[in-house]
């Protein structure tokens, strides 16, 4: 899962996957220590026996695309509501 730049060693605070894609939400610090989310979204594929991940989607992923950026929206919404 690629990770925004600015936090190359953070991990993910929750992650959603269906089929090939995957979606990881990323808790970001502004400034005056404010939080917000981000979200990365990636798609998984086998190069012979190594597995890589592209943000190239085909017609067939957009589907689960979509269904993973609701889930993510939800699951931040939730999160900020209890903050």
């Amino acid at each position: 899962m690629p990770m925004p730049q600015n936090s190359p060693h953070n991990k993910p605070v929750h992650s959603v996957r269906l089929g090939q894609i995957q979606g990881a939400i990323w808790k970001q610090t502004g400034k005056n220590n404010s939080v917000f989310f981000s979200v990365t979204i990636c798609r998984s594929y086998k190069d012979g026996n190594e597995y890589k991940n592209s943000d190239f989607f085909n017609v067939g992923d957009l589907a689960n695309v979509a269904k993973i950026s609701e889930i993510c929206l939800n699951w931040i919404m939730l999160e900020e509501e209890g903050q």
